[in-house]
């Protein structure tokens, strides 16, 4: 059971009542969703610090004009990075791997200025770019960012390097950038994307476990109509609190395509016809209505017309009088059979 109510708002005593009496009605058990959520992705901080002692020991390794060793600790550090996209400062520290390897190719034989100019290019893109340091060069070459899309199966809070955006068109520079997914605020995707001019980067977010509620936490009310994209749940219900305590809204859903919301009211009079009348603002036919109207005209018509004898049942009464026994016979015609007196009939004079 999802239940729709102003942020901070509780049920009170009667709403409660209500909801139990319309699933007694129904011959159903309410419960609230479950509390499973999806497994969020662990991040250990501790990569991080390995990260920097290597980049550390690269910047040692390339003062001491070393290449083969500032290689080596260089790919030391892009590795971890790259295997651990989750720390939230992975854009960052893969950022001061790319100006390491513009400083080798830069200052160290066999010097290469366009992988060294390229290098620092990529680590601007990823963090917006610093002044250079020592013994590195700064890329004069200017970033221009190229259109993308980013195309989400599911709902999640989206950041690319750290920067939230929303799943759509988007702007970046070309090349690798983190993408981190969360939902509920825990981490539940994370990874490196390739981005180029035009392309179309498509991610299959984790779906939260059914009927739970991560699931039905989207489920919204608009216009009138339950809107619940991507729920899984079988069988499940929405309830709004009404104009009064005590009054409801309630529809009944499967999966994702959830029925009208109709009025349900505790211990009202008018549970003959439950939900009879429905949400605000939606228009009831009026050939249901005419149907409604008939039904309970007829049921009416017949209790009455039952009551004051208009069909009773056919008989035939055989009294005794002072002067003999007869036989009366009633104007209706009797339903069934009856058996005849012997005694002949006599009328008194």
């Amino acid at each position: 059971m999802v239940w729709i109510a102003p942020s901070g708002a509780d049920r009170p005593t009667e709403d409660k009542r209500a909801l139990e009496e319309w699933g007694r009605a129904r011959g159903v058990h309410l419960s609230a969703p479950s509390s499973a959520a999806t497994p969020a992705i662990a991040v250990d901080l501790s990569i991080g610090d390995l990260v920097e002692q290597a980049l550390e020991k690269a910047r040692d390794a390339s003062s001491a004009l070393d290449a083969d060793l500032t290689e080596h600790f260089l790919a030391r550090a892009e590795s971890l990075v790259r295997a651990h996209p989750e720390l939230p400062e992975s854009a960052w520290l893969m950022a001061e791997v790319e100006r390491g390897w513009s400083a080798r190719w830069g200052r160290l034989p066999p010097i290469d200025a366009d992988r060294a100019s390229s290098a620092w290019r990529r680590a601007r893109g990823l963090d917006g770019g610093r002044r250079a340091g020592l013994g590195e060069v700064a890329a004069t070459a200017s970033d221009f960012e190229v259109p993308f899309v980013l195309s989400l199966s599911g709902n999640a809070d989206a950041r690319i390097d750290g920067v939230h955006v929303a799943a759509g068109s988007l702007l970046a520079t070309a090349g690798e950038h983190q993408l981190t997914l969360a939902r509920e605020g825990r981490l539940v995707w994370a990874g490196w994307i390739g981005v180029t001019e035009g392309a179309t980067v498509q991610v299959a977010v984790p779906s939260p476990p059914a009927c739970s509620s991560e699931e039905l936490s989207k489920v919204t009310i608009y216009g009138g109509a339950v809107r619940a994209e991507g729920t899984r749940c079988p069988r499940w219900i929405v309830a709004q609190p009404g104009p009064r305590e005590g009054v409801l809204y309630v529809a009944t859903c499967s999966v994702d395509h959830c029925g009208v919301l109709l009025e349900w009211s505790v211990g009202g009079t008018d549970t003959l016809i439950p939900d009879a009348r429905p949400y605000p603002g939606f228009h009831w036919p009026a050939w249901a209505t005419w149907t409604l109207v008939g039904v309970g005209a007829a049921a009416i018509a017949g209790t009455t017309l039952a009551l004051t004898g208009v069909f009773p049942e056919g008989t035939i009464d055989t009294p005794f009088v002072s002067n003999g026994l007869h036989r009366m016979e009633s104007n209706v015609p009797a339903l069934g059979y009856a058996t005849k007196s012997e005694a002949p009939s006599r009328r008194p004079r």
